[in-house]
């Protein structure tokens, strides 16, 4: 069996070489920064020593509910200095993502307001369902059928479907959604936050958006192509925005196996997964040697992982 590296069990030195080797630290913001509006114990002093070893910090998130800005300020608040430069989010991404492929028709969005809002700073044209349907629907088959024929004519022009972590996302919404993808040319899926579940604190969690972006995959055929963790478009994006050549020189730090570490597996960076989000030790052993989302290490905490430097 694959055994998994616990940072306690390390000594100061072990600890010292890992953090010699890193140029760029990539610190997740929800589970390992803070919970909630909660700063985790620990999280402040620990990103403060990275930066006095000279390290580049960035926070990388999959969080679509704020701007950068909006992170920056609720991160200073707590008490972690950082700008609208040191964050990246789906929405960033996203916008880079249609920039670079030159996209230029209109976006049917399932998602919350702060995606939408960037597309449309930066010029793109979004059509959500309440554009379609400004009524609930009947409980009768037929009224789906008229939803999809009018959905039809208006968007016409959709050459995109954006679905992210929308908590009113609706069966109608996902109607138009579904539709669009089956019988226009050329539509394709771009989607943001996928996690299963999102913690609140230590009892209690939400449902996230990952059940119905699986589920449009399922109807439609097609792969919606990830702005989030994990996704080479957000590789992509952290590279040219923080000049990374070296990614063996890059250690990201999350609190989930399948969207954190598993990213940073595919792109080639050092990982590490803290105990205070997503991610329980129930979950870690025994480690299936199968499993891809192997870390390189494990904390307890941020604030345990950097407590030697």
């Amino acid at each position: 069996m694959s055994k998994l590296v616990w940072i306690c069990k390390q000594s100061d030195e072990e600890i010292r070489q890992l953090f010699d080797s890193v140029d760029t630290v990539l610190l997740d913001i929800d589970g390992v920064l803070v919970r909630g509006k909660t700063v985790i114990p620990g999280s402040v002093e620990a990103v403060a020593k990275l930066r006095k070893l000279g390290k580049k910090i960035a926070f990388v998130t999959n969080n679509s509910m704020l701007s950068t800005q909006e992170f920056a300020e609720h991160l200073t608040i707590l008490g972690i200095s950082a700008t609208a430069e040191d964050v990246v989010t789906p929405g960033t991404t996203l916008v880079r993502y249609l920039k670079n492929v030159n996209f230029n028709k209109q976006i049917y969005a399932v998602s919350p307001e702060c995606p939408k809002r960037l597309l449309r700073e930066a010029g793109y044209s979004v059509i959500e369902y309440k554009d379609i349907c400004t009524e609930d629907l009947a409980d009768r088959a037929f009224a789906m059928k008229d939803l999809s024929l009018k959905s039809l004519k208006a968007c016409k022009d959709v050459g995109m479907v954006y679905l992210d972590l929308d908590f009113n996302c609706s069966l109608g919404a996902l109607q138009v959604a579904q539709t669009l993808l089956n019988h226009l040319e050329n539509v394709e899926i771009l989607s943001g936050t996928s996690d299963d579940t999102v913690p609140f604190d230590e009892h209690f969690y939400f449902i996230s958006s990952k059940f119905y972006i699986e589920a449009m995959e399922r109807w439609t055929k097609k792969k919606a192509v990830p702005m989030a963790k994990p996704g080479n478009a957000l590789k992509r994006t952290i590279s040219s925005k923080f000049h990374i050549t070296d990614p063996g020189k890059v250690l990201i730090i999350g609190d989930n196996l399948q969207t954190d570490i598993a990213f940073g597996v595919q792109a080639g960076f050092q990982t590490c997964v803290v105990l205070t989000g997503d991610c329980q030790k129930t979950h870690l052993e025994p480690w299936d040697e199968s499993r891809k989302e192997k870390p390189n290490y494990i904390a307890d905490s941020l604030g345990s992982f950097c407590q030697s430097l």
